[in-house]
């Protein structure tokens, strides 16, 4: 289980991203925080195994900079701007790319490569959540199994899916999985 802080000064923020959280199968917000001060206190008292936290705020950086270098086994996906090392940036995303941000995260903590870099595929990029899909249609997963895997519905893997193959200009599942070999070779 990924034991997750919420960190943003907006309750509509943390209560809704929390709810979108909880319902992952394998994530839990052990906590939430309104400011950088609380969540300092709750990094030292729970260890969370990521802090999910809204570059927004004033004070976002100095947290940042005492979880990086007091806490080196809590990542830190951060929502906003900013370039800090070993901090997961999402300048905008949509719920799955940031629970793929999370998993990554968390694989980077247990001892997983630092960094996964971005499929680039004939000139395009694709979400983190397309990366995933793609890895699994290499793998030679159906939709069906995509779907089971990610925790995400039939209809929303028939739809990655489509996406990936509009985005790579390919007409089959093979042709996905040949770029992406390419692209990690």
């Amino acid at each position: 289980m990924i034991r997750v802080l919420m960190v943003d000064d907006r309750q509509l923020v943390r209560e809704s991203v929390s709810r979108v959280l909880e319902e992952q199968h394998d994530i839990a917000v052990v906590a939430t925080a309104s400011d950088v001060s609380s969540a300092l206190v709750m990094v030292e008292d729970m260890t969370p195994d990521v802090i999910v936290l809204s570059m927004r705020m004033s004070e976002s950086m100095q947290l940042v900079q005492q979880v990086t270098s007091t806490f080196e086994k809590t990542r830190i996906v951060a929502l906003g701007t900013g370039d800090e090392p070993g901090v997961t940036v999402l300048p905008d995303c949509s719920i799955d790319d940031l629970v793929t941000a999370i998993h990554q995260a968390d694989h980077t903590r247990a001892g997983g490569p630092q960094a996964i870099a971005p499929l680039r595929l004939e000139g395009s990029r694709l979400t983190p959540r397309e990366q995933e899909v793609a890895c699994l249609i290499d793998q030679g997963f159906t939709n069906k199994e995509i779907a089971r895997e990610l925790n995400i519905s039939v209809a929303t893997a028939k739809s990655h899916v489509h996406r990936i193959l509009g985005k790579l200009q390919v007409n089959d599942r093979g042709a996905v999985g040949g770029a992406v070999r390419r692209s990690t070779a």
